[in-house]
């Protein structure tokens, strides 16, 4: 007998949302972005100096203390700048996109907490790209069944 929707449910909250998060973070990372703002909203409190060292190095960037701190409060945006040539300037190809990041309730939604994002129609979608991955990772057949057990 398949799980109904509050046994799946029930499993996905168990999901750890701050290591989902520190995947995606990993993911533009890995693609070539760097974290260019960190803010908590609404107040907009400057929480940079968890990722300084990532335009210097992205090699010793914590992506789950980032993560970690973006699901410390309420909502946060980050900000991921691609094709940075030094100290922030962006080379003529580069393009930003921000994501929100903000647990909802809705174990579906809350895999990968980021509720929203901006993007634009001349470069790719990025975070939608790595959104997807993650999300395809994660609620697959296999994974799902992996978290739920054998059925039964």
């Amino acid at each position: 007998m398949k799980p109904n929707t509050e046994t799946i449910d029930a499993t996905l909250r168990k999901y750890d949302y701050t290591d989902n998060l520190a995947k995606f973070i990993e993911g533009m990372v890995q693609r070539g972005f760097v974290v260019a703002r960190f803010f908590a909203m609404p107040d907009r409190y400057d929480l940079m100096h968890f990722v300084r060292p990532c335009a210097v190095n992205k090699t010793i960037v914590d992506f789950h203390e980032i993560a970690h701190q973006a699901l410390n409060y309420e909502h946060t945006n980050i900000t991921f700048q691609y094709g940075v040539r030094h100290e922030g300037v962006m080379g003529p190809n580069g393009y930003r996109q921000t994501i929100s990041v903000m647990l909802t309730g809705d174990p579906w939604c809350d895999v990968v907490p980021i509720n929203d994002w901006t993007f634009s129609n001349n470069h790719p979608d990025a975070v939608q790209e790595v959104v997807n991955a993650l999300r395809t990772e994660l609620l697959s057949d296999e994974a799902l069944e992996e978290k739920l057990g054998e059925y039964q």
